[in-house]
């Protein structure tokens, strides 16, 4: 009901007044319905571009059916989804991290294509009406500087906007970067000052690859050199991969032996 509500806001005016008719046309609760839930996918799995030839096809095979007056383009489903999905998330995220006692939070960066800075949060926290633990996304924040402090600042912000506070926080999760989890003038660092029983999570993988970086030193330098040179000596060319695949076939029974 909340969605609706919103829904009828976002009609009325506000952002998309420029995209609302002078005459508005009545619309049933069962379409309001069905516009908001072929908008939800979108957000989760689907292109807004290449969502409106489903749409299509609904109407022409929902005939007489709420379908059958169905309208998703491209510009409506993306209005929907800002203006009236995502506050109503929102609202109910907020509503429920109110009365948790404790939560961990996932923190990750990165530079998308347009080479801006983006940090990526997450929360998790037990349900208080399953017991269940929950992950949810917070929102994705620009950051202009990865240093500790502006992270740790925009990761406050975030947690502020929800009615958390970090002296809830038990936990955080993040990659091992000593911006990150250094010890000294880090966003880990930072944590600790205000909630100081939080325990730090490294990303697994990236502990993993330190630990096979470490592990190359004490092997002697031709062998990792070796390994890095195998792929891209067979990716470009076919005769090699060709040359390849008879020596493995001859040796199959033999690979076979090891495997049993």
């Amino acid at each position: 009901m909340t969605a609706l509500k919103n829904q009828e806001l976002v009609k009325r005016g506000g952002p998309l007044l420029k995209y609302v008719t002078k005459k508005p046309v009545a619309i049933s609760v069962s379409l309001k319905k069905a516009e908001l839930q072929y908008a939800a996918p979108i957000a989760l799995h689907y292109n807004s571009n290449s969502f409106e030839h489903t749409v299509l096809l609904n109407r022409i095979h929902g005939l007489g059916s709420v379908l059958e007056k169905l309208t998703l383009n491209r510009t409506k489903s993306s209005r929907l989804i800002d203006n009236v999905l995502s506050p109503c998330i929102k609202y109910e995220l907020k509503k429920e991290l109110s009365s948790v006692i404790g939560f961990s939070l996932l923190a990750d960066k990165s530079t998308d294509v347009s080479v801006s800075k983006n940090l990526a949060t997450c929360v998790v926290y037990p349900s208080p009406t399953t017991g269940q633990i929950k992950v949810e996304f917070l929102e994705l924040v620009p950051v202009t500087k990865a240093t500790g402090e502006v992270i740790f600042n925009a990761l406050t912000k975030s947690i502020e906007k929800v009615g958390l506070e970090w002296s809830r926080c038990i936990g955080f999760g993040t990659d091992g970067a000593a911006n990150m989890t250094g010890k000294h003038n880090s966003v880990w660092s930072r944590i600790r000052e205000h909630a100081p029983n939080a325990l730090l999570f490294k990303c697994v993988c990236h502990s993993l690859a330190l630990c096979v970086e470490h592990a190359f030193k004490t092997l002697p330098s031709c062998i990792p050199w070796l390994m890095q040179q195998v792929p891209g000596w067979f990716s470009c060319s076919s005769l090699r991969r060709s040359a390849f695949e008879e020596e493995r076939d001859q040796f199959g029974p033999l690979v076979n032996i090891f495997q049993d």
